[in-house]
């Protein structure tokens, strides 16, 4: 609802003239932010995104918001959870108030990201969003002891192991999405290259 003001004074004479008018809306707090999500993009980067609240304070949308807030806390690999004390990644009040996205980058690798957002309107700061987390991703290493030999006629065998380190500081198949193959008659690939893309397998295996 909005209210209109205005005051006057009074005196021994009697009434004065009335002030200019003013008005302004009653305003609650905003609700929590929504749909917060952090996906992996690239080597270790994440791309946040998220709703702005469904109540900015007055009960809808309409009512603009001063600033958001993003606090980011790196916890060990494995962590599931972040209350987000001590120290944190990231604590910057600079978001836009519509913005709804937001891209984190130089992250460490193997370590755990929580992100959460809060939202600031002139009568205070509303509850955080849900927290949501990702896994700082590197690039796989390249797979190693990749060997091409002669198994029968018109048949050339290839293997190779898993890299030692698959983006996780460890070397996992399981984190392996896909394996893509190239095939060329150039040593530098310069030129009548071909490609497949090969499922990860449970263990690496020969391909004819």
């Amino acid at each position: 609802t909005l209210f209109y003001f205005r005051v006057f004074a009074i005196n021994d004479a009697g009434i004065g003239a009335f002030s200019s008018t003013a008005s302004e809306q009653g305003v609650d707090l905003p609700t929590e932010p929504l749909n917060l999500q952090s996906l992996v993009f690239g080597s270790l980067t994440h791309n946040l995104t998220w709703d702005l609240p469904a109540n900015t304070g007055v009960g809808d949308q309409s009512r603009p918001l001063l600033f958001q807030r993003i606090e980011v806390k790196a916890e060990a690999a494995g962590s599931t959870s972040s209350d987000f004390s001590g120290t944190l990644f990231l604590d910057s009040s600079a978001l836009t108030p519509t913005q709804t996205f937001y891209q984190l980058t130089s992250l460490v690798q193997g370590m755990v990201y929580f992100v959460r957002i809060t939202t600031t309107n002139a009568a205070g700061t509303g509850n955080a969003s849900d927290p949501a987390y990702q896994e700082a991703i590197a690039l796989p290493l390249a797979p190693a002891t990749f060997t091409a030999v002669v198994t029968a006629e018109l048949t050339i065998d290839l293997s190779w192991t898993v890299p030692t380190d698959t983006g996780f500081l460890q070397q996992d198949l399981s984190r392996v999405t896909t394996f893509v193959l190239l095939q060329s008659t150039s040593p530098t690939f310069a030129s009548d290259v071909s490609g497949n893309l090969l499922s990860s397998p449970a263990t690496p295996t020969a391909l004819d």
